[in-house]
């Protein structure tokens, strides 16, 4: 990288540049502040990312958002600056000394923001109070998992680590929790991770209303803790005091949690006496006698964690029966599970092959399980509030009266068998059982898949997709369909009993994200009338089987357009 280029292009924009050996210096002036900062200079032929600045002397100018002290290996404290998300800026690598103008530019904007304004300032290093505190915390520590449900005051009990475990579940120390959803979740992966030579502590979670800005470094942490610790409401701080009074120990942990414009923030501390045991310590005297450490901290907390992983938690409540475990029914049940349904039932009768593994979910350690009972099992491990039940029913064996006790939001067909899926719908209208019904499935040969949203006492329904378009009657066939019907569309490789209709796990699993998005929506108030969608795949594999495709596949332009599900010509909707 030329650096005399870039020394150059900088001094004719008007910045103060001083070019080594070693390293790029700037000067920015900043109201009454002469602010100088240092780059290291790259090795590298181009540029892969933003370039760093460190301000010297970063103490001059006192508490500033945005801003971290590191030090180096004399002990020479420098400011490190963010300014951007590394990963999110696209630099011109092939100009290097215009994305170090547009650097330097971003430093002294920002730089003017929060010297210039004190109340901007103050906002946002309460605002970006976990990017600060994260410049203090030792990644070399294991991480504290916390699991309290809304940070509420406890004196809780810390798990260590399983010994000789250094991934999975039982790596973590563990802050358990008396206020949480998840103890029986918990106690499974405990089990799981054999985690019963876990040693136990003690520690605080401590609720704070007033948050200060976060440390700037290390040395700065053991007065910044006694400040949170004077920050404690009168309630809290009473018991908090009778609590700690009673233990001593070598070692505790503290989690604290405050509000934020960006939300409740979380953060921890590690508590090491220097000499014996002790209390935990709550003075200036007294932390002088121990060695303090922000650690790192992973909160297993509903609002925080699911709407950072994708999730919703709108969905919490809502309960969704999947009928059909199947490739496109098993990927539903993990969509929504991973979208943050709370109660998901699985009904499947049958048993996972070797037949299914290249488009299932389910891993060849499923094998020979109930694959309702083996899906509901994994979406439990992989999602700590969804609430997943397994049942080996028969679709046309299921108890109407159990059905409509449970009270579901939604019920999904995914069973590939339109006689019984209309069989069903029939039973449930003559038993004047309104529940929202979804009917989904996916054709061979990679032509496309289809879902079916039927909304009780709305226009639209399961037969408004059979009526047959030519005599515009009911008929057998779905009207969706890419296939004409009366084909022998499966294939069999050892006579009639290992005949299968071949589709891809692509296509499968391109049909359950359709329809699982069709269920969120419903699910979320987004749609409110009866609705059809259709995905529209290749032809020529059907057409190298010399099999024939219905007119609406060379019509139809609308793949994964929502559509009114309603069909004029329906009977059924009108009664």
């Amino acid at each position: 990288m030329n650096y005399t280029l870039i020394a150059d292009y900088l001094t004719q924009n008007s910045y103060q540049v001083q070019l080594t050996d070693k390293s790029l210096h700037v000067v920015l002036k900043v109201g009454a502040n002469e602010i100088n900062l240092t780059h290291s200079l790259l090795p590298n032929e181009y540029l892969t990312g933003m370039p760093y600045f460190l301000i010297e002397q970063p103490r001059l100018l006192g508490e500033i958002a945005h801003v971290g002290i590191l030090s180096d290996k004399n002990g020479v404290e420098y400011g490190y600056f963010c300014v951007n998300t590394p990963d999110s800026v696209s630099v011109n690598f092939e100009r290097p000394e215009l994305v170090f103008k547009e650097t330097l530019d971003r430093y002294k904007q920002r730089l003017e923001e929060v010297l210039l304004n004190k109340q901007f300032n103050r906002e946002e290093q309460i605002r970006e109070f976990q990017a600060s505190w994260m410049n203090v915390v030792n990644n070399k520590k294991f991480p504290l998992l916390s699991i309290s449900k809304d940070g509420a005051y406890e004196f809780i009990d810390i798990m260590k680590p399983v010994p000789n475990q250094k991934t999975g579940f039982g790596s973590y120390y563990l802050a358990s929790s008396k206020n949480t959803e998840i103890n029986s979740y918990i106690d499974f992966l405990n089990k799981y991770a054999r985690a019963s030579d876990r040693k136990i502590f003690k520690g605080f979670i401590l609720p704070l209303s007033i948050l200060n800005p976060a440390p700037m470094s290390q040395t700065d942490l053991p007065a910044w803790y006694i400040e949170c610790i004077d920050k404690l409401s009168i309630n809290d701080f009473t018991q908090f005091s009778h609590d700690k009074s009673s233990y001593k120990a070598s070692e505790f942990w503290v989690v604290f949690n405050a509000p934020t414009p960006s939300g409740i923030t979380w953060f921890a501390v590690h508590l090491q006496s220097k000499q014996k045991k002790g209390l935990l310590p709550v003075t200036l005297r007294d932390i002088e006698k121990w060695e303090i450490t922000a650690i790192p901290l992973v909160v297993l907390n509903k609002d925080l964690l699911l709407p950072r992983s994708g999730g919703n938690t709108s969905l919490c409540n809502k309960r969704v029966l999947i009928i059909g475990a199947g490739s496109v029914g098993g990927e539903i049940a993990e969509k929504l599970g991973k979208t943050g349904v709370g109660y998901l039932d699985i009904i499947d009768p049958d048993i996972f092959s070797m037949d299914n593994l290249y488009r299932h979910t389910l891993s060849i350690s499923s094998l020979n399980q109930s694959k309702s009972q083996a899906l509901a099992f994994e979406l439990s491990i992989r999602n700590p509030w969804l609430q997943a039940r397994s049942f080996g029913h028969y679709l046309l064996n299921i108890d109407l009266a159990d059905l409509k006790s449970v009270n579901y939001d939604l019920v999904v067909l995914a069973i590939g068998n339109p006689t019984h899926e209309r069989l069903f719908f029939k039973r449930l209208k003559d038993a004047n059982i309104n529940i929202p019904i979804l009917n989904t499935w996916v054709e061979g040969y990679g032509v496309g898949g289809h879902a079916v949203l039927s909304i009780p006492n709305q226009q639209g329904c399961l037969y408004c997709a059979y009526i047959d378009v030519p005599s515009r009657t009911h008929g057998l066939n779905s009207n969706l369909n890419f296939l004409q019907p009366n084909q022998d569309l499966t294939i069999n490789h050892g006579g009639c009993g290992s005949a299968f209709l071949p589709y891809s796990g692509i296509a499968a699993s391109q049909t359950a994200i359709m329809a699982s998005d069709l269920v969120i929506k419903f699910l979320l108030g987004e749609i409110k009338d009866s609705t059809k969608v259709s995905w529209k795949g290749s032809n020529s594999e059907a057409l190298k089987k010399n099999l024939l495709l219905t007119d609406r596949y060379y019509r139809f332009e609308q793949s994964l357009q929502l559509l009114l599900l309603h069909n004029t010509y329906c009977d059924i909707c009108d009664e």
